[in-house]
C-alpha cells in the first residue's frame, strides 16, 4: 500500500508541472486502466508488478478496489505452494 500512497502523492505534488500531461491523455489511461487492467494489481507481489500500484494511485484509483485486489494476490501467493 505504501506504493499506492507514493504513486498518490506524485500525482497530488503537481507532477503535471514539470512533465506536460494533457487532461484527454490523464483521462484516457485512467478509464483504461480503470476499465481494463484493474486486475493485474492480483499480481502485485511480484516485485516488477510493484510499479502497478504506483500507477493506481497516480491515477487515483480508490484505495477501496485496491486494497482487497493486493491482499487477495498476497494470499493466493503464500497459499500456493502449500497446494
Amino acid at each position: 500500500m505504501f506504493n499506492w500512497f507514493i504513486g498518490n502523492r506524485l500525482y497530488n505534488s503537481k507532477l503535471k508541472r514539470h512533465f506536460y500531461i494533457s487532461d484527454e491523455w490523464y483521462a484516457r489511461v485512467k478509464r483504461i486502466f480503470n476499465t481494463y487492467l484493474i486486475f493485474l494489481l492480483l499480481f502485485s507481489w511480484a516485485p516488477l508488478c510493484k510499479m502497478l500500484l504506483v500507477l493506481a494511485g497516480f491515477l487515483e484509483t480508490r484505495l477501496i478496489i485496491v486494497f482487497p485486489l493486493v491482499v487477495i494476490g498476497q494470499i493466493f501467493n503464500y497459499v500456493w505452494p502449500l497446494l
